[in-house]
């Protein structure tokens, strides 16, 4: 058993547009290595034909009442890439913005370290996208100070919003049919892109893409972990703020709404 250890590298541009404006773009990257997962050390080998697990497990014969038998190792990995852009202006002319957008992919054979590896014999088969990878992501803030009567009590108003967007959460399609000679559970085969145009809440992906396993004793299928996406999230926040000076004291009185 290893400590696991990380590797992390960046490179950005910046660059002034005019005098109130600048532009940022930004790679990010990193690995973490010998990272700890959950391994079923007795868990048996996929064999066509064989319809009982107990069967060719390793250490059926040392302890025949053990079915799992986890083990903590450290061969986990996981990488991330990262495109980040940035646009922003100072403020002035009583108003300022910072609008940012990141495309990312966070890969690993297991986001939790207690959730086990499908099938233990193949780590590649559970590769995939992380449980908390998110594609895309996007924000955008924003404050307009109003110059209207500003020196007066009756000024002092500022307007302000929060966009942010998000890209869905990855999904993985299984199969209620598990695999007979390991006792795992599996997943079916994947034939086309299942996403759809219009996705509802019913029907969110195309089923028609997904084709069960027809040999149900030792053939895992071939989808992916994370070969769907749920859906994203929208987020919208919008205030209204009243400053106002009495003597030394500043007062502040906030409308806010969101979504």
């Amino acid at each position: 058993f290893r400590d696991a250890y990380a590797r992390q590298w960046n490179v950005n541009y910046q660059r002034s547009l005019g005098t109130n404006y600048m532009a940022e773009v930004a790679y990010v990257g990193s690995q973490g290595r010998q990272m700890v997962i959950k391994v079923d050390i007795n868990q048996a080998r996929p064999v066509v034909g064989v319809s009982d697990a107990n069967a060719n497990r390793p250490f059926i014969g040392l302890a025949p009442a053990v079915r799992g038998l986890s083990q903590s190792q450290s061969i986990g990995k996981v990488n991330y890439n990262g495109l980040l852009l940035k646009f922003q202006r100072r403020f002035a002319n009583n108003f300022s913005f910072l609008n940012s957008y990141t495309l990312g992919k966070s890969m690993d054979y297991a986001s939790d370290n207690e959730a086990g590896i499908t099938n233990n014999q193949d780590l590649e088969y559970n590769w995939g996208p992380s449980d908390y990878d998110v594609r895309h992501t996007l924000s955008s803030s924003w404050i307009y100070e109003l110059p209207w009567a500003r020196a007066h009590f009756y000024g002092g108003w500022q307007l302000g919003g929060i966009l942010y967007l998000r890209a869905g959460l990855p999904l993985t399609v299984t199969h209620t049919q598990g695999v007979a000679s390991t006792g795992t559970g599996n997943r079916p085969n994947q034939i086309c892109d299942a996403r759809l145009d219009n996705p509802t809440i019913d029907r969110w992906f195309d089923l028609s893409c997904f084709a069960p396993i027809t040999e149900p004793t030792g053939t895992y299928g071939d989808t992916r972990r994370g070969s769907i996406r749920g859906p994203g999230s929208f987020n919208i926040d919008a205030s209204l703020i009243k400053n106002t000076r009495f003597g030394g004291v500043e007062t502040e009185f906030r409308i806010e709404a969101f979504n």
